[in-house]
């Protein structure tokens, strides 16, 4: 393992990506500001939180600004190779804020972003055609490690085939959420009249499922790496067309290049002329010491990965309707639920609730609602930030109670929340919440 980890490498696909990522880890965060994503830190009164993470909230709008854009051109430092090691570290602290600063805004390609800004910090992918070797030329390299490029493989095959493992489920095959979604996409540019017809959803799931299982032994496979780069691009193509997903098929599609030999982009003009003469001699590996080091972290950071996509079956029930065991996992586009939610509360010991509309109180956003309505989490941190308000308000907090009617990918609606229960005395946990209702039929 040793050997595989760190022998010689060509710098040159670790200087592509670490251009490419760069970039497009400082668009992602522009385009927040072209959309609404952004404000979903700034007007609600409340915000959600991760376990352990609660004392981490949103800052003022000012402080979100800062962030956003200390972020922004930290990713464009990453790119330009400038300050590499303090832009890298930036980069990741300003991704891991906003990741977890509102669980609402939980996406799957936001855990990898904050990833793999993570993993650029200990990379060696400013040592060619960057600002710091304009300014310190002996720091300048054409060989590397090959365990940053495996550790950039590695957490793109699991982003692809735990997609996959996901999709073998009911659910996916009857394409239900997709029968939710599409009839909604009739106006996407060039396919939206094919995306309304009966046969699309199906055809979705089914090529959606082979292709995120079959991708990565593809792509492993020398002689038909093309095969699954054509795949790749019609696939994250079509997602462009049908869904937009702002920069994730664009930055999964240049990960995937990361699969053919290192010294691919060479062939380009821009890295032909500046990117030092590959030379193998002078490949300085590290100490044997530090590599042993280096061997058993990655060893247990993959380990790790490779078991949490399947933590979901430590809790009872189906994850797409109780969420548990969701976020981490690489489950994508697997449910789409809608309902509504309206919260009692029951104050100084008298018989009639106030009731609490989240939305037309203007509490939350309609994102946050639309998360709000699914997770027993958040049901559960909300019903305690409303007993806080209304205790900062002077009354006695009797009980806090939620009526809920939620529909998963177009099933019957039921409630998922006992009616009476008081979910100001619930506290939060890791472990299953067993007063969730189970899905019927499941």
């Amino acid at each position: 393992m040793r050997n595989f980890l760190f022998k010689p490498t060509d710098i040159a696909s670790l200087v592509y990506f670490r251009i490419a990522a760069g970039l497009f880890l400082a668009f992602e965060q522009i385009n927040q500001f072209l959309n609404e994503d952004f404000w979903e830190y700034i007007t609600p009164k409340m915000h959600f939180s991760y376990y352990f993470f609660d004392w981490l909230q949103p800052y003022p709008a000012w402080g979100m600004y800062a962030v956003f854009i200390i972020t922004i051109l930290a990713g464009i430092m990453v790119a330009a190779g400038a300050f590499y090691r303090v832009s890298a570290t930036v980069l990741f602290l300003g991704y891991a804020h906003i990741f977890l600063m509102e669980k609402a805004e939980y996406i799957n390609h936001a855990y990898l972003y904050m990833m793999i800004a993570f993993f650029m910090i200990f990379m060696p992918a400013h040592k060619a055609m960057s600002v710091d070797v304009k300014r310190k030329p002996e720091i300048k390299k054409s060989v590397v490690p090959a365990v940053s490029l495996y550790l950039l493989i590695g957490m793109m095959s699991i982003v692809y085939f735990y997609a996959g493992i996901a999709k073998l489920h009911t659910d996916w095959w009857e394409a239900g959420a997709l029968k939710q979604w599409l009839p909604y996409k009739g106006d996407r540019p060039l396919i939206g009249s094919l995306l309304t017809k009966e046969w699309a959803p199906k055809f979705m799931s089914v090529s959606g499922l082979f292709f995120d299982l079959l991708i990565v032994p593809i792509l492993l496979i020398r002689k038909i790496r093309p095969i699954g780069l054509i795949m790749a691009i019609c696939f994250h193509m079509l997602n462009v067309l049908t869904y937009g997903l702002a920069t994730f098929p664009w930055f999964s599609l240049m990960m995937t290049t990361l699969y053919f030999s290192p010294s691919w982009p060479r062939k380009m003009p821009i890295f032909k002329k500046h990117l030092p003469e590959y030379e193998i001699e002078s490949y300085q590996a590290p100490s044997l010491k530090l590599q042993n080091r280096l061997t058993w972290v990655v060893s247990v950071f993959f380990v790790v990965q490779l078991l949490i996509p399947f933590r979901h079956y430590l809790y009872p029930g189906n994850v797409n309707w109780t969420e548990e065991g969701h976020q981490f996992s690489w489950r994508m586009m697997l449910r789409a639920k809608s309902g509504s939610i309206e919260f009692k509360v029951f104050v100084d010991g008298k018989p009639r609730a106030i009731y609490v509309d989240p939305v037309n109180e203007s509490i939350l956003t309609w994102h946050q609602y639309n998360r709000l309505i699914g997770d027993p989490d958040l049901m559960v941190q909300f019903a305690h930030d409303l007993k806080e308000d209304y205790e900062a308000k002077g009354h006695t907090v009797d009980k806090v109670t939620a009526i809920t009617s939620l529909s998963l990918n177009g099933k019957p609606w039921q409630t998922i929340v006992p009616p009476d229960l008081d979910l100001s005395k619930e506290e939060r946990r890791l472990g299953h919440y067993p007063w969730i209702i189970p899905l019927k039929g499941e």
